[in-house]
């Protein structure tokens, strides 16, 4: 992946969670054959979430 994408991802999650981008980890949660990409967010406070990443171009027509 980019990192043009991962930083968006990461910029993306911080607003969401209020932080700032240096609060937070993002690392490679599972590894698939798919077009989508998983990453666990780590938070200040330990909490960690799953975020998702995919490219809106390569979606399955028959999934639209």
């Amino acid at each position: 992946m980019s990192s043009y994408r991962i930083n968006a991802l990461t910029t993306w999650a911080a607003q969401q969670n209020g932080l700032s981008e240096a609060d937070i980890t993002l690392s490679s949660a599972v590894g698939d054959a798919s077009f989508r990409r998983y990453f666990r967010l780590t938070l200040p406070n330990g909490a960690t979430q799953v975020v998702m990443d995919a490219l809106l171009r390569k979606r399955i027509p028959s999934l639209l």
